[in-house]
């Protein structure tokens, strides 16, 4: 008898997680159907119509300010503007480059690098007044037309370039200065 009972839970169990199954492979693929209505991600953020990605990158129509990390996570979405970039200026195998830090420069971190561009008059002026230090720099942003640039590098900061000297914090904060926020009641809500 006991075996009896034991088949037929077993039975019972197997036409659940059959039905189960059905249902999810159904719900799945109605799913997939209302997916292929939506576009993906990367459709949104390539899509003018939708600009969250732009906004979260560049508030402005043509000009961003932005930094290594998120120039490497999104750098088709800057491609053509104009960059207002910190980073360690010099000279690397004959290329003017702007680094992310000093250490990535001394370490050849090259994927987290620039090529400045320009005519050679201009780039000697420019390692003239800032090079092998931390400087803003400002110039359009070419990502390389086929995956990485020869150099390996993110891509080329393009002329005209405006170089700005990097103006460290002028004093360190310390626990003294930690804020509290203050939060204020609506006035409305305070008559009831």
């Amino acid at each position: 008898m006991s075996t009896k009972k034991g088949m037929l839970l077993l039975a019972v169990v197997v036409i659940v997680a059959i039905a189960s199954n059905i249902l999810l492979w159904h719900d799945l693929a109605e799913l997939r159907t209302h997916a292929k209505d939506q576009p993906s991600s990367r459709e949104r953020a390539g899509n003018k119509e939708n600009l969250w990605l732009d906004n979260f990158m560049c508030p402005r129509a043509n000009w961003c300010g932005v930094d290594f990390t998120r120039l490497a996570a999104h750098p088709r979405t800057v491609s053509g503007k104009r960059l207002f970039i910190l980073g360690y200026l010099a000279v690397d195998g004959g290329i003017v480059s702007l680094f992310a830090s000093k250490e990535d420069y001394i370490r050849l971190e090259y994927g987290r690098s620039l090529e400045v561009g320009g005519d050679r008059h201009d780039l000697v002026a420019l390692i003239q007044a800032h090079g092998n230090s931390y400087v803003r720099l400002e110039g359009t942003y070419r990502l390389p037309e086929l995956g990485p640039s020869r150099s390996g590098r993110l891509g080329t900061l393009e002329p005209p370039i405006e170089a700005f000297e990097f103006q460290p914090r002028a004093f360190e904060q310390g626990p003294e200065d930690i804020g509290v926020r203050v939060r204020y009641l609506d006035e409305s809500a305070t008559e009831k």
